[in-house]
């Protein structure tokens, strides 16, 4: 018998790829127009299921030759996220009823929810997505897009406001500078900074997701570790920046308690840029034959010796990294198996890395700030539905560890 579910996911990639065809058209994305998203996907996903619930019944009847078709059920209102969808479902006399439909719900299957978010998270703006919709000739409201936008932005508000739990093992900061239009339509620099947190059950969570315009300054930094703070977060065993000048002092000043790793990536980086390239190989070897050693004090001593070696060729570079050598190597405070999940800032980059993708497929910028706010609530979604649904295996591993860390310093401390 043919599977009607696989039908129809191959049904969702064919459109799915349709839309992407369309919106990379030069000439059909300049066909803009802010007034269609909304009531397209309507009309659009309803004559799709319809079209896929006529061919289901034709399957089952072919299975079924006793069974006769028997008109259809009266239309019944499903809700896709937050836009009703009015169906006309297909019967038999003997009760067919479509596979992929909730008999007694009122919300539609995941993977058509998953249509949606694609078609929003992935189209150059929201104007753009209209003007793919609107070349498939159906009718738009704009007043229904407008609806659906708001509501869309409204949950991403509660989302990236709500109250936080006050323990957290881990905390990972980065902050991505992005092109984004003001409220006066102006391309302005902007930074969005991201804090992601591992929780005391090893669930991975976005924290925080905060827009500033102008340049990435301390003042934005502090801004951001007191909107946690403000929402409840009071306790984190360790929190992985970049070398932020000044960050560490905040740091220290909010979260004093709070062990502060510096990305060790990025300290490489900047060997790259300060030592001659034989030196920069040798540090490169030296550091990486340090992550095998037994604890924090043995790994220091290592570091310094190393340092020792680089100042009469890089005195600045030596002495700055000195100065940060307790930052550079406060992972190894914790258990070896955690170690390469702690001593670079690659989990809130490799988000950031998403953005930017969004930020290319925007044309270079993104339209509004609660473009970039539903754009992020939608990519969190996918996140949380997929990678993170589950707790993180390696961190899962060590709870036991991590739990006695917190207690002992938390409890000595309070």
């Amino acid at each position: 018998m043919n599977n009607p579910n696989r039908d129809f996911t191959c049904v969702q990639e064919r459109l799915q790829q349709f839309f992407e065809d369309i919106d990379n058209h030069e000439l059909l994305s300049s066909l803009l127009s802010p007034s269609d998203l909304q009531n397209f996907i309507q009309q659009g996903i309803a004559k799709m299921l319809a079209s896929h619930l006529q061919k289901e019944r034709d399957f089952y009847l072919k299975q079924n030759p006793n069974d006769r078709a028997n008109g259809y059920a009266p239309t019944r209102t499903f809700h896709f996220k937050t836009m009703p969808i009015n169906i006309d479902r297909p019967r038999s006399r003997d009760g067919f009823y479509p596979n992929i439909l909730p008999k007694y719900g009122r919300h539609l299957s995941t993977d058509y929810q998953q249509l949606l978010s694609n078609i929003l998270l992935e189209a150059r703006s929201f104007k753009s997505a209209l003007a793919t919709m609107k070349h498939l000739n159906m009718g738009y409201s704009e007043s229904e897009l407008e609806e659906l936008l708001v509501t869309l932005d409204d949950e991403a508000k509660k989302f990236h406001h709500r109250p936080l739990d006050s323990d957290w093992f881990f905390l990972y900061a980065d902050a991505k500078v992005i092109d984004l239009k003001d409220d006066h339509d102006t391309i302005k620099k902007a930074v969005h900074f991201l804090v992601i947190g591992v929780d005391t059950q090893a669930h991975k969570h976005v924290l925080c997701s905060s827009i500033f315009f102008g340049n990435e300054v301390l003042d934005c930094w502090k801004k951001v570790i007191q909107n946690l703070l403000e929402r409840g977060l009071r306790r984190v065993l360790l929190l992985v920046t970049d070398d932020f000048p000044g960050l560490s002092k905040i740091i220290t000043s909010l979260l004093p308690h709070t062990d502060h790793q510096l990305c060790t990536v990025h300290m490489l980086r900047n060997a790259k840029r300060h030592l001659p390239q034989h030196l920069f190989e040798d540090f490169v070897q030296a550091w990486r034959d340090m992550l095998n050693a037994s604890d924090f004090d043995s790994a220091k001593k290592r570091f310094v010796d190393l340092l020792d070696k680089m100042k009469p060729h890089a005195p600045h570079f030596a002495k700055h990294l000195l100065e940060r050598n307790n930052q550079l190597l406060a992972f190894f405070n914790y258990p070896r198996a955690l170690h390469k999940h702690l001593y670079s800032t690659n989990l809130p980059e490799g988000i950031n890395n998403l953005i930017e993708n969004l930020h290319r497929n925007s044309g270079g910028h993104f339209h509004s700030q609660r473009e970039v706010s539903i754009k992020m609530k939608l990519l969190i979604d996918r996140l949380y539905s997929s990678k993170w649904k589950k707790p993180n295996p390696t961190f899962k591993s060590k709870i036991f560890d991590l739990t006695l860390l917190f207690k002992k310093r938390f409890e000595t401390a309070y």
